[in-house]
């Protein structure tokens, strides 16, 4: 498939910022590196939206991974208090999330209480992210033992769910459940892939708890071709030129004048 150049990454990921209306007001930096990792720079009013910023930039094919500086900045000053305050407020919105306590920390904010699901928790901690003034979220919401869900159709969701991002369309990713917990097993060519993987698992209804046992095989061969590409594109004259280039079983084919 073709590869893209570092330059057409980093357009992409600027492109997909600003298509975000949240985050269209902010005027976020974005750099690809050589290992095509994302660096994002800027200043957020809330938690929620650096993570966003963090997630569609994840979200480009070809990204390795992302290295999130944003500042989440609150106008005026604002205490623990008025933070837990902020924070209740957006979970007391939710009739999923009312039961849910809050304490506030140095602007880090610690949830308490019971969910019946990791997605519920995650649910949680995103609400919460949306509050003025939380600088940091930390979980201690207990996940429900209790099971009524099919193992079959979890497994089933999370496949879908996984299948749905192209970083692990490549990878041999092999999820079971039991009672709700979902173990990972197979292999993945990136740390930050198993980390999508493990953390889209847990988004799945139902989904207690996930077991990850996958191993990292890096490709090699991508990778060199990947280094090879850089290479040539950051020639001005290759660049330039009406050339289109494609992989094919490891060999990088150029088609044009």
């Amino acid at each position: 498939m073709p590869k893209r150049s570092i330059g057409e990454l980093e357009s992409q990921v600027v492109q997909a910022l600003a298509a975000e209306q949240l985050l269209r007001p902010y005027d976020l930096k974005v750099a690809v590196d050589r290992g095509r990792v994302v660096h994002l720079q800027g200043i957020v009013d809330v938690l929620a939206e650096k993570i966003q910023a963090e997630e569609i930039a994840r979200g480009i094919r070809g990204i390795f991974g992302v290295e999130n500086s944003v500042t989440v900045c609150t106008d005026g000053d604002i205490n623990d208090d008025a933070v837990r305050f902020e924070v209740a407020e957006e979970l007391h919105a939710d009739p999923q999330l009312v039961h849910i306590g809050v304490d506030v920390h140095g602007g880090v904010a610690h949830l308490k209480g019971r969910v019946d699901s990791l997605a519920a928790e995650r649910k949680a901690v995103r609400t919460a992210a949306k509050a003025r003034g939380v600088r940091g979220i930390r979980s201690n919401l207990k996940v429900e033992e209790s099971w009524p869900h099919d193992s079959a159709t979890l497994t089933t969701n999370v496949d879908r769910v996984l299948a749905g991002f192209p970083q692990l369309t490549g990878s041999a990713i092999r999820p079971e459940t039991d009672r709700g917990v979902v173990t990972l097993t197979g292999s993945v060519t990136k740390a930050e892939d198993m980390e999508l993987a493990v953390e889209m698992a847990g988004t799945v209804e139902g989904v207690r708890s996930v077991r990850n046992e996958l191993s990292v095989n890096p490709d090699v061969e991508s990778i060199i071709v990947t280094e090879i590409m850089d290479e040539l594109l950051d020639d001005p004259f290759v660049r330039e030129a009406p050339l289109v280039f494609a992989v094919v079983n490891g060999e990088i084919q150029v088609e044009g004048a």
